[in-house]
């Protein structure tokens, strides 16, 4: 249920609801991200690779590429 456009977050299609819930996707980001924070949601199965940003060439490729291996990527903008 979510159109997926250049802007950020993405938003709920016009005209659809979610089952009643009153939330919108800025609301689930949020919540996600709160989860994540505070530790009482753990992502770390869903990060199958770490960069830095010196092999972002290197992170790209897998992505264009859509290997099978990228789950999810990381990127450490530190030194």
């Amino acid at each position: 249920d979510l159109e997926i456009t250049e802007q950020w977050p993405p938003a709920i299609k016009a005209g659809q609801q979610r089952y009643g819930a009153s939330n919108s996707s800025n609301e689930d980001i949020r919540t996600f991200l709160r989860l994540v924070q505070y530790g009482n949601l753990d992502i770390s199965p869903l990060i199958s690779h770490r960069f830095s940003y010196q092999d972002l060439p290197a992170a790209y490729e897998l992505v264009v590429n859509q290997s099978p291996e990228l789950i999810g990527g990381l990127i450490d903008w530190t030194g």
